[in-house]
């Protein structure tokens, strides 16, 4: 191995040279890394590898010059914006390659920060010696490296399930319930909306009602489970809240039990909607699965839906609108269709289980 040659290294671990002008790495020589950053340059002029790549350049001819009696080589390695794993395994084929043409224990890195710098240890295991030169435009040493490490903690923030859901999740939660409050006119109960958002978050936690809350998601479903039925509980909640201070507001005019019958008849709709939208994600995630489980909520759907129309019925009758024999006949009519529900979920389900068996029985 020849002890006069430097190969002056260009690392774009993101690959943003291949993404944005179609040059893959490896870049070998002056002429082509001087074309490679002049297309990455004009496709994004504020891109820190071009900057580089030219400092990568300049550090070239300045080597050229002083060290005339040496072979010095410029070669710019490109890695893999998606996957950390694959851009050093990409990182280490193309130096491998390059090292077959150009045989040298010793190399001078331009990076355009810590980014790029990671790779120096592995580097090192085809450069016993390596001299870093760092290139930095219009920006302090601190300030890129404390972008990078909040680059990588936002990363690891939407990557982490648990932390997502305690620092975005959480406060879209409360963000979500203090705009309905305030678009149904109860302002002053943002704030208690929030303890109550934050209280229920750390009973579950700190008693130990996860594995139960874990459960109760697996029946819910995956993602657009998870949201119809945040949005379904938000709307149940408002539900309770309006028909509470709407029935305290009744009250002053009309006996308690008309105030209350009436204010359940106007809030009654809103939290049936709420049940509907809790389950309707869940039955959608389960019907595109192909699984017997979708059945079990549109049961709990129509039961739903005719229950609503029975305590409406039996709302009315309470205030003397109806008579017990036209309620009496709703309620019979009300089981009657729920009981027929039944039997239809029952069987539906019995004939998707024997199908879904027939499928696996003919694979094997």
């Amino acid at each position: 191995m020849k002890k006069d040659r430097i190969i002056v290294l260009c690392v774009d671990r993101d690959n943003d040279l291949g993404e944005k002008t179609g040059i893959e790495g490896p870049v070998i020589g002056r002429d082509e890394n001087l074309k490679a950053a002049y297309e990455l340059a004009i496709a994004d002029p504020e891109e820190a590898d071009a900057n580089a790549i030219f400092g990568a350049i300049r550090e070239y001819d300045r080597l050229k010059k002083e060290n005339p009696d040496k072979e010095i080589e410029i070669v710019t390695i490109t890695g893999d914006s998606k996957s950390n794993y694959r851009a050093d395994q990409k990182i280490r084929s193309q130096i491998e390659s390059v090292l077959e043409r150009f045989k040298t224990n010793y190399a001078i890195l331009v990076s355009d920060g810590v980014d790029d710098e990671i790779v120096i240890p592995l580097l090192h295991e085809y450069f016993p010696s390596i001299s870093p030169r760092r290139i930095i435009v219009q920006q302090s040493k601190d300030l890129e490296e404390t972008y990078f490490l909040m680059k990588r903690y936002l990363k690891k923030l939407y990557s982490d399930p648990t932390l997502r859901t305690i620092t975005i999740g959480l406060p879209g939660l409360i963000m979500f319930s203090a705009a309905l409050l305030a678009i149904w006119g109860y302002q002053g109960y943002i704030w208690k909306s929030v303890a109550g958002v934050l209280g229920a978050f750390m009973m579950i936690k700190g008693f130990g009602l996860t594995p139960t809350v874990n459960e109760l998601k697996g029946w819910i479903g995956g993602k657009l489970g998870m949201f119809t039925f945040t949005v379904g509980a938000i709307l149940i909640v408002i539900a309770a809240v309006y028909v509470y201070f709407r029935a305290m507001e009744l009250a002053v005019r009309y006996p308690s039990i008309i105030a209350l019958t009436k204010t359940l008849q106007e809030g009654l709709i809103l939290a049936v909607l709420g049940i509907v939208i809790s389950v309707t994600g869940g039955v959608l995630e389960k019907y595109a699965a192909k699984d017997a489980g979708f059945i079990d909520r549109i049961f709990i759907i129509s039961l739903t839906i005719i229950l609503y129309f029975i305590v409406y019925q039996l709302l009315r009758f309470l205030q003397g609108e109806i008579s017990i024999i036209y309620l009496s006949s709703l309620v019979v009519l009300g089981v009657m269709m729920a009981a027929g529900s039944f039997a239809i979920a029952i069987t539906g389900k019995k004939k998707m289980l024997e199908e879904i068996y027939k499928k696996v029985e003919g694979k094997l």
